[in-house]
């Protein structure tokens, strides 16, 4: 339910509700891939890179198929975040999660 609600706020002024609503769902379900890789997405465009990268990893560590959820919403090219997605394609990736 949080994810349906999280996408009926549009445009950059909900950005900040949209966070607010999947860090709720965070705390209820930190394992969910979808909420880790909308929550990572929607950080990274209020450049909170580190938050973004934490629930980055953890979205990739779960399901790493489904990228395709983070580069929907976040399709810019941040080189601290590419260096991580590298990294997991190399195989090269550290699923270590501090925060």
């Amino acid at each position: 339910i949080w994810i349906d609600y999280s996408n009926l706020l549009d445009g950059r002024k909900n950005l900040f509700k949209k966070i607010k609503i999947l860090s709720e769902a965070f705390e209820h379900l930190n394992d969910n891939a979808e909420i880790n890789y909308r929550l990572a997405a929607n950080l990274a465009l209020i450049s909170n890179v580190d938050s973004a990268v934490y629930h980055l990893k953890k979205a990739l560590k779960t399901e790493p198929d489904k990228l395709d959820i983070f580069r929907s919403i976040y399709p810019v090219k941040n080189s601290t975040i590419e260096d991580l997605i590298d990294k997991f394609k190399l195989g090269e990736f550290n699923f270590e999660c501090k925060n």
